[in-house]
């Protein structure tokens, strides 16, 4: 007697079968570890370092990384094992490692990419402070602004229970009351309660 599978051995057609592994990156978006960016000063710690042979713990304190992502760097580098089944390396061809990987273009390509995206970060923040962004008050008026409280709310602006009524005559007079209200509502939480 022959044996049947209850379930189909064979996909059903438009189907794809399930992704196990890496997620693969978008094109352009090569991985550098952050540690890239600080390898000057990582080569200059590492060079005042005493020590002739490197560990576990100096590699994660040098580097800023976790206890696997040390673990890995000590094996790249070429890491022996010692008494006590720590994971070394001498201090020489730690030095030599990274001096490779500087001379290599990943490392310098990686420090021009963070320099980029430093002053597109910066001239973000310029465009968002443009006049566009100014500000509603100066002064005085800023100052009675920020201390606004259900007291001193401007003509114009009313809160009754279940109703607010802003009555404005221009875009800087509408943010103005829209900022009345907001310091309104922060200084005098209590009675905008009562009064809502």
């Amino acid at each position: 007697m022959l044996f049947r599978h209850p379930l189909p051995l064979t996909r059903p057609e438009g189907t794809q079968p399930a992704r196990r592994g890496r997620v693969k990156k978008a094109p352009g978006t090569p991985h550098k570890p952050y540690w890239f960016r600080e390898l000057p000063q990582i080569l200059r710690m590492l060079e005042a370092e005493a020590a002739p042979l490197i560990d576990r713990k100096t590699v994660e304190s040098l580097f800023q990384v976790g206890q696997s992502e040390a673990g890995r760097l000590l094996k790249r580098t070429g890491a022996a094992f010692r008494s006590g089944g720590a994971n070394v390396v001498p201090r020489w061809a730690m030095l030599e490692w990274l001096r490779r990987l500087e001379r290599d273009g990943g490392v310098a390509w990686e420090q021009q990419r963070v320099v980029k995206v430093a002053a597109a970060i910066s001239e973000a923040r310029e465009k968002l402070a443009s006049p566009a962004a100014r500000p509603i008050a100066h002064g005085r008026q800023a100052e009675v602004l920020v201390a606004t409280d259900t007291d001193s709310l401007p003509p114009g602006l009313k809160i009754s229970p279940g109703r607010l009524t802003i009555e404005f005559f221009g875009y800087e007079d509408l943010l103005y009351h829209v900022g009345a209200l907001v310091h309104a509502l922060a200084n005098d939480r209590i009675r905008i309660r009562t009064v809502a």
